[in-house]
């Protein structure tokens, strides 16, 4: 899967757990990282998220609470890729969507939207 706009042209990848890999695949995600433990995790978002041409990661919110602050906020503070967490715990999914996505939607259109 990329995203491509006359010239722009960004891929799309997946880090997840095991269990959810068959699903990114199924959406149409072409590269799913595994992702086994927490030294793995760190590995492979170290990895991925400098290439140049991946625009969004799609991956499992416990799998971002991993993750040291310091590696987030230099992942965050460029414009690509775009971490996408899915919610994966009960919790989380009681929660409305806004709230999971508010941070995301502040970061590319620069202020808070209310509906």
């Amino acid at each position: 899967m990329s995203l491509q706009s006359r010239g722009f042209r960004k891929r799309v990848v997946a880090i997840v757990e095991p269990d959810l890999a068959p699903l990114m695949r199924l959406l149409g995600v072409n590269e799913v990282f595994e992702v086994f433990s927490e030294t793995n995790i760190l590995n492979v978002f170290n990895e991925v998220a400098v290439v140049d041409d991946i625009g969004v990661i799609i991956t499992q919110k416990r799998l971002i609470e991993k993750i040291p602050s310091g590696v987030l906020e230099e992942i965050n503070s460029k414009l690509y890729p775009i971490i996408v967490a899915i919610p994966d715990n009960v919790d989380d999914l009681k929660m409305s969507p806004v709230e999971n996505y508010r941070d995301l939607i502040r970061k590319f259109i620069g202020f808070e939207i209310h509906l």
